[in-house]
């Protein structure tokens, strides 16, 4: 048998049902890339780049790109599955950038944690110098380990890091600890300590609500609703990462305890594909449902914002304004009005 192929008798589905997953894999991943894609376009086009927390969903958004991408080439390479090169490329590739979008869910929540508890030192939110590593960085040191003892290759139910020897089907004890020791602890550790997290920020949030110090501490009161406005703007991204990885999660943990379940399996993983592929769509939906970008999404406020913030027509700048009620505006002023604003003073 050749070295650089596996054996199809270790794979969970059909050559079939491979196809189906394939064709699925691809199709809602270019999807995906879509949506990532519009938010990358409505990032530029309104300048939605220039505080540290949209950022961080600008992070989050390339990673999910990444990894929509990856999901496009595993489906479209179906056939290469047995192919132990195409497959070892691709698992790295996919578990580099699941990898991100678990550290950019991470960052997300330490992010809304200091802006819930630490308000007034400034030295604590710019952390951005560090999350950038952390979300693209750290993944990549860790994630070339299967490379070791060829772990990354075909699974039961595509490629990954294998839990099984591809000429056997005996079980393989170095990729299973490392199934855990780089997806499971992780996924797991971030799903439940994140949870934990965002209910003590929702209950902080709640609190002060119900404590306005406007009168006495006009300042805080400022810092507090500034910072409360950047809250709810990716407040909803953790959530909704949590919730995509719960059904793939179950699915996992479903064949590995019984493989035999053929009946219910292939549904299943055919749900957790769709889910998981569509993360794009599903992030775009939330940007695009955020208060402050949805009464912007109108021909004209688009038309007006590209001639002035993406082809700086008239030589324009675009500056945020804090409204009384606390919502976001945009007036455009020319540098030119600046000037003679400046000179006059």
């Amino acid at each position: 048998m050749d070295t650089n192929q596996s054996n199809t008798s270790c794979l969970l589905f059909t050559e079939s049902e491979f196809m189906i997953l394939g064709i699925i894999q691809a199709v809602v991943g270019f999807i995906s890339i879509i949506g990532c894609s519009f938010i990358f376009c409505i990032m530029l086009i309104f300048k939605k780049y220039v505080f540290q927390s949209q950022r961080l969903i600008l992070y989050l958004t390339v990673a999910i790109f990444l990894s929509s991408i990856s999901y496009v080439v595993r489906g479209m390479g179906y056939r290469h599955i047995h192919n132990k090169a195409f497959c070892s490329g691709n698992a790295f590739f996919s578990q580099y950038t699941a990898a991100c979008i678990l550290t950019s869910v991470a960052c997300l929540v330490i992010e809304l944690l200091i802006r819930s508890f630490i308000l007034k030192t400034d030295k604590w939110r710019n952390l951005e110098k560090f999350y950038v590593p952390v979300i693209f960085v750290l993944p990549a040191v860790f994630d070339w380990i299967p490379f070791i003892n060829d772990a990354y290759g075909p699974t039961k139910s595509g490629c990954w890091i294998r839990s099984e020897d591809p000429q056997t089907c005996d079980t393989f004890l170095f990729g299973i600890v490392l199934q855990y020791i780089l997806w499971y602890v992780p996924l797991y550790s971030t799903l439940v300590i994140g949870c934990v997290l965002y209910v003590m920020v929702i209950v902080t949030i709640s609190k002060r609500n119900n404590s306005y110090t406007a009168l006495i501490e006009p300042q805080r009161q400022a810092e507090y609703e500034q910072a409360l406005k950047e809250i709810k703007q990716f407040r909803w991204y953790p959530v909704i990462l949590v919730l995509i990885n719960i059904i793939p999660l179950t699915t996992r943990v479903i064949t590995d305890i019984n493989p035999d379940w053929n009946l219910y399996l292939f549904p299943l993983w055919v749900i957790s594909i769709v889910i998981q592929a569509l993360q794009g769509g599903f992030i775009a939906l939330i940007f695009a449902l955020d208060p402050d970008t949805r009464k912007r999404l109108t021909f004209s406020q688009i038309k007006a914002a590209f001639i002035y913030n993406v082809m700086n027509f008239e030589d324009t700048v675009e500056y945020p304004i804090i409204t009384t009620d606390g919502d976001s505006a945009f007036t455009i002023t020319t540098k030119t009005e600046i000037k003679n604003k400046n000179e006059v003073v």
